[in-house]
């Protein structure tokens, strides 16, 4: 569970939305304060931070709809991470046993270099010469 969220104050806002050169951190473009609607957004979502998420480096302005976009996709993330957490812990127990393994189907085995190089390797060369004294 997440600690309760902090209300920002206008002044917080404000303070952060200069931070950040009024551009979204999302899509990278300018804000307009006057004519388009934002948002503070965290970078890493709360859910997984808690109340450690509430700093200046993971708090950034974002266009709302940059912000509405970038939350679906994170909802789905932490849904996922939380299924695979279930499964791996053991909390969720699939609804038939995995079956065994069967055995690999008989067939060839792999190739291998039986034989020795025939191809005749270059001579070796020293890494450093030194230059002749004059």
């Amino acid at each position: 569970m997440t600690d309760p969220r902090p209300r920002l104050s206008d002044r917080d806002r404000k303070r952060l939305f200069r931070l950040h050169n009024r551009t979204c951190h999302i899509c990278g473009q300018p804000i307009d304060g006057v004519r388009q609607a934002w948002d503070i957004e965290h970078v890493i979502p709360r859910n997984l931070l808690g109340r450690h998420a509430d700093t200046d480096d993971n708090m950034k302005p974002a266009h709302k709809s940059c912000h509405r976009e970038k939350s679906k996709v994170d909802a789905g993330n932490l849904a996922e991470a939380n299924r695979r957490e279930d499964r791996h812990i053991g909390v969720h127990q699939p609804k038939q046993p995995v079956p065994p393994g069967k055995p690999l189907p008989a067939g060839q085995p792999a190739r291998r270099a039986t034989e020795p190089l025939t191809k005749q390797l270059p001579p070796r060369r020293a890494l450093y010469v030194p230059e002749p004294r004059r």
